[in-house]
């Protein structure tokens, strides 16, 4: 959106921010604020808009991988193996048996 137009993620941001305001179900308006955040490095942001789209995800599989991108965040840059193995066990015992082992959390 503006970010495509000027260049500029802070914009773009806050206009997905101002989209969310209106309507927080709005899961294009999510994705592409994950995607600006992930860039910015804004862990927290990313984390609490991650869940948001978890819980408005009716689409099993999907919600799989969007619970393996928090693993990962909370495995990589925010380093909290707690969180990442809480959350890595959890994909786990969600995931049908034959998705296991793709699911599986990095040696």
């Amino acid at each position: 959106m503006a970010e495509t137009a000027r260049g500029d993620s802070e914009t773009a941001g806050r206009c997905y921010e101002a989209i969310l305001d209106v309507d927080p179900s709005d899961v294009t308006a999510i994705d592409d604020l994950v995607r600006i955040r992930r860039e910015e490095s804004r862990w927290g942001d990313v984390i609490k808009l991650l869940e948001r789209r978890v819980e408005l995800e009716m689409e099993p599989v999907v919600r799989l991988d969007l619970r393996r991108q928090l693993a990962a965040i909370f495995a990589g840059p925010v380093e909290d193996a707690e969180r990442a193995t809480a959350a890595y066990e959890h994909i786990l015992e969600a995931a049908p048996p034959a998705r296991r082992a793709h699911l599986s959390p990095p040696h």
